[in-house]
């Protein structure tokens, strides 16, 4: 028996046998029709509860994940507001895999690693050769007070009303680059009332000094 498709309306059946040849006209709108239709949606359902598990099972994972990190953190850091480490471990955990081209012009670093990005980004700034390497955004952070970033409130950031961050591994990366590379001059751009490490080679300075020295 052979299947040929002679419209979107019909097809022919064709029976051999050794004494005839029968041929059998279907509309495709008969009954024919509605049996494929029927195992089709048939099968959509089964792909849509299949789907429904994956996602279930991934995000109870990832609820797993996150509640392990939570219980960690308070081990480690008893004295820390636990609902607030709660909305921090909570928040957006997850591998997330950016694939890199080469047109994209991303290289790897070999120093520093794993470190934040603002002493990151001095680092291989003075690897370059910088003579004079201004600092803006370097606004640190209080546990004791709000968090203090742009993004807070956002999609996908933490919310406004969470705490700050402990920054005594940023402030030691950060010494580390100043005496690393004694010779630079760091321009700590801040507020007035702000009061950055003191450093033989780091002076703070306002916005409005900057202003100044780019002519704005």
């Amino acid at each position: 028996m052979s299947y040929n498709i002679t419209s979107l309306a019909s097809f022919t059946e064709t029976d051999f046998n050794e004494n005839e040849k029968t041929e059998k006209i279907y509309n495709i709108t008969g009954e024919c029709a509605s049996d494929i239709l029927g195992t089709i949606r048939l099968q959509e359902k089964k792909i849509n509860l299949l789907e429904q598990k994956i996602e279930k099972l991934q995000n109870q994972k990832m609820n797993d994940i996150k509640e392990k990190n939570y219980q960690e953190m308070i081990r480690q850091f008893p004295h820390l507001d636990k609902e607030d480490v709660k909305r921090k471990c909570f928040k957006n955990v997850g591998l997330y895999i950016t694939w890199v081209e080469d047109k994209d012009k991303v290289n790897n670093i070999e120093f520093p690693r794993n470190w934040c990005a603002g002493a990151t980004a001095l680092h291989l700034t003075c690897q370059e050769g910088a003579d004079e390497v201004y600092m803006l955004g370097f606004d640190l952070s209080d546990y004791d007070e709000p968090i203090n970033n742009i993004y807070k409130g956002t999609d996908n950031y933490l919310s406004s009303d969470s705490k700050g961050f402990n920054t005594d591994e940023w402030v030691s990366q950060l010494i580390q680059v100043f005496k690393e590379f004694d010779e630079t001059q760091f321009y700590w751009v801040v507020k007035k009332d702000a009061s950055p490490l003191v450093c033989n080679n780091v002076q703070s300075i306002t916005y409005k000094d900057l202003d100044k020295r780019c002519q704005i």
